[in-house]
């Protein structure tokens, strides 16, 4: 006689994930973690518009910076109540696929919030390089899409996804 696995009360833990997935400031999103990158790069080029034209000082927008990276560092190291994490992907299992991606010198830190803040301080210094590149001339649009392909490929790297147009 066979036995109808359909009705079987076990689970294979689908409906758990389905049910993560389904929640709101899921970070398996993807569109969710670009609109998160997105807004922590438009936060950047918004205080140093506002430090160059002497509304806030160059310690006001370092202090700034520095508390974006340390909210997104608890985001994704799961440690948020507003966000719903991914498993145990954010946290150690994000900071051990940072670590081989960008390198161990590079993601410092004992816990997973100090590395994953110092993976997105990285990013902001990416970033000030980019609008450096501006203030030296470098092209508009150019930068535009440098910027975007910035976060794209931070937009992968959090969610462990090889960058766009690698193979696998």
């Amino acid at each position: 006689m066979t036995q109808d696995i359909s009705r079987k009360h076990t689970s294979s833990g689908w409906h758990i994930a389905l049910e993560k997935a389904s929640k709101d400031n899921y970070l398996g999103d993807p569109v969710l973690v670009e609109r998160m990158l997105r807004d922590f790069v438009g936060r950047i080029f918004f205080r140093y518009e506002q430090c160059v034209s002497g509304v806030i000082t160059q310690e006001e927008a370092k202090s700034g910076d520095k508390a974006d990276c340390q909210h997104l560092g608890e985001i994704f190291a799961g440690e948020s109540s507003d966000y719903s994490s991914v498993g145990d992907w954010n946290g150690e299992g994000l900071v051990r696929y940072l670590r081989e991606l960008i390198g161990e010198e590079h993601c410092p830190g004992p816990t997973n919030v100090e590395v994953i803040t110092q993976v997105m301080a990285l990013l902001a210094l990416e970033v000030y390089g980019l609008i450096n590149g501006l203030n030296n001339g470098e092209d508009e649009v150019e930068t535009r899409e440098l910027v975007e392909q910035k976060i794209s490929d931070w937009k992968h790297a959090l969610l462990g996804l090889p960058p766009p147009g690698e193979d696998e």
